[in-house]
């Protein structure tokens, strides 16, 4: 109601862009993409566009994103890039859709450089954990240690930013699969503590406790991988 008494007041200005936002929040995707498109192909027509631009080819995206409009999606994301090449927020959505299609080196490609543009924070913790998550499951695609590795570090710094059970799970995961290839006395003893610290805290969490069981297993501890089992069982 506000926004329409305020563009009777302003007619020459447009408020299309903000009317989507506001129907994005209010659940209506159709017509916030509808209106998104119209204030695009206005702007573009005047050959103006510029950084506002790069947002509303984000928000339309997300919009295209949540409908499963994957293709559209990532060819509204890199039309943002064109305007923003050094975004970290346009990065890491393409990563996102990237990874959606099944392009995880292009993922993985886009989240380390969201990582690099990233202020520290919690742009930095997302781009960090996408950039794990990526990393990890094109590892799991071609079985490429390196890629284990970067994958391994990128869960680490994610975790030093945040303790969250995203965070943890990718961090046990990557260091249990190293641990497997080359048995350092340095990742059994970082194995322990993540355990340790993931029974204290998430053991409530399915994704975390699987594989703080399977690093019980590896270890040789009876006991507490019997004990997780039982916990997994009951998740």
């Amino acid at each position: 109601k506000t926004i329409s008494e305020i563009a009777v007041k302003y007619p020459k200005f447009h408020f299309g862009d903000t009317k989507a936002y506001v129907l994005m929040h209010k659940g209506d995707i159709d017509g916030a993409i509808l209106l998104l498109e119209e204030e695009l192909a206005r702007v573009e027509t005047r050959g103006n566009q510029g950084l506002t631009s790069a947002l509303n080819y984000i928000r339309l995206a997300k919009c295209l994103d949540e409908k499963g409009q994957f293709d559209r999606a990532r060819r509204h994301l890199l039309r943002a890039k064109d305007l923003g090449p050094n975004s970290p927020e346009i990065l890491y959505e393409l990563s996102l859709v990237e990874e959606k299609l099944g392009n995880l080196e292009d993922a993985f490609t886009y989240a380390k450089k969201a990582n690099q543009l990233s202020p520290r924070g919690p742009k930095q913790y997302s781009a960090l954990l996408q950039a794990g998550q990526t990393g990890l499951k094109l590892w799991k695609q071609n079985d490429s240690t390196g890629t284990l590795e970067l994958a391994h570090e990128y869960f680490t710094n994610a975790w030093k930013l945040a303790e969250t059970s995203h965070s943890i799970g990718g961090l046990i995961e990557t260091t249990l699969e190293l641990y497997s290839r080359q048995k350092m006395p340095d990742l059994e003893e970082q194995l322990k503590k993540l355990c340790d610290c993931a029974e204290t805290t998430f053991d409530r969490n399915l994704y975390v406790m699987v594989y703080v069981n399977a690093t019980y297993r590896q270890l040789g501890n009876k006991t507490k991988w019997l004990s997780t089992a039982n916990t997994v069982l009951s998740l």
